[in-house]
């Protein structure tokens, strides 16, 4: 396999866990956003809602309280402000909540924050119309237990629909952890997968690398009879398969011009021990001939002698 084979091969895996990871999380994360978004808009007004009956209903009923202690045009006022109030308050809480959601429960609220007003009502009537003060007190009790009644209700919707966004938040914060123990994995997976990469890239690129340099030394050196032996069907194989091949082609011209060289030396040395013959034969032959010369010029003497 070709090398930009391989790099693509191990890009796209690692390209491949990072969109799965980004998609698991990002998919997980908005589903939880969704119905946590979704959640809070459902039961958010519902909950203000409740808060807000609370405080309407009492003041509501507290000013009754100040009305017959003290029939003054302000608390007449203050009054009818918070039965208003309360009105409104309930009209968006049945909105909020719907009507088949805890229906009797909304069913008790809108009774109950019906008759309360409609006592208040009353009570503030028969101060105006100037009832006992005993009877008066004594209405107000049983409308300020019928509050308490309701407002202890009150407070327990309000504490379940509190403990209701409480559980969706540690749910959204449940998976918030989890997506991120999950991103931490496959930071993990990923670091896992670098690291055998560089093991690959020093397993599989950089020895057979450093293997070349050290023949390139070699060979470089005068040692032709190094080969790297590298089997592999990549670039790197062919470059090792082509430095064995030069390597040898060099050991083999070496050996030739060895061979030749010492050819010519045995040539040399022949033709030298040729010429050293010749050289003794002239030298020979020409001290026989200078001693032939000396013996011609002595007979010529004694010739001379004679005569």
């Amino acid at each position: 396999m070709k090398i930009k084979s391989l790099f693509l091969i191990g890009f796209c895996f690692i390209l491949l866990i990072v969109a799965f990871s980004d998609y698991y999380t990002y998919n997980g994360l908005t589903g939880i956003d969704s119905s946590f978004s979704k959640f809070i808009i459902a039961k958010t007004p519902a909950v203000v809602a409740l808060q807000d009956i609370r405080h309407y209903s009492y003041n509501t009923v507290f000013e009754v309280n100040e009305y017959i202690l003290d029939p003054a045009e302000e608390h007449l006022e203050e009054f009818e402000e918070y039965k208003s109030k309360l009105q409104q308050a309930m009209e968006i809480l049945m909105e909020a909540e719907g009507e088949e959601e805890e229906g009797e429960l909304m069913e008790y609220f809108d009774t109950e924050s019906a008759a309360i007003i409609a006592d208040s009502g009353k009570l503030i009537a028969a101060k105006d119309d100037g009832e006992s003060m005993e009877k008066l007190i004594a209405d107000y009790r049983a409308l300020d237990k019928k509050n308490e009644n309701f407002l202890e209700k009150l407070d327990e919707e309000i504490e379940h629909d509190t403990k209701q966004l409480n559980a969706q938040r540690e749910i959204v914060a449940n998976a918030v952890r989890s997506a991120l123990k999950f991103g931490v994995l496959m930071s993990a997976v990923l670091i896992g997968i670098l690291l055998m990469a560089l093991l690959l890239v020093f397993q599989y690129f950089l020895k057979p690398i450093s293997m070349l340099e050290k023949g390139a030394n070699k060979v470089g050196a005068g040692d032709l009879e190094f080969r790297l032996n590298i089997k592999r069907n990549d670039e790197i194989g062919s470059t090792a398969e082509s430095f064995d091949t030069m390597a040898a082609k060099l050991q083999k011209s070496r050996e030739v011009m060895q061979n030749y060289s010492k050819e010519l030396e045995k040539k040399v040395k022949e033709k030298t021990k040729t010429l050293e013959k010749t050289n003794e034969d002239l030298q020979k032959f020409k001290n026989l001939a200078v001693g032939r010369e000396l013996k011609m010029i002595e007979l010529k003497k004694k010739l001379k002698e004679k005569d």
